[in-house]
């Protein structure tokens, strides 16, 4: 049996998921928090 497939091999693969997710979002609220620019607010004119 794939170990992924166990309750708690999926449970873990979920924490990781959250984990990640919410390490990315810290890092985007960080970037606004400092005035970096975010690539979704940045001209398209200024990208080359």
């Amino acid at each position: 049996m794939n170990p992924h497939e166990t309750p708690l091999g999926m449970a873990r693969r979920h924490v990781a998921e959250a984990e990640r997710r919410l390490a990315r979002q810290e890092r985007l609220v960080g970037d606004l928090e400092r005035g970096g620019a975010t690539p979704c607010r940045t001209p398209a004119r200024r990208l080359g």
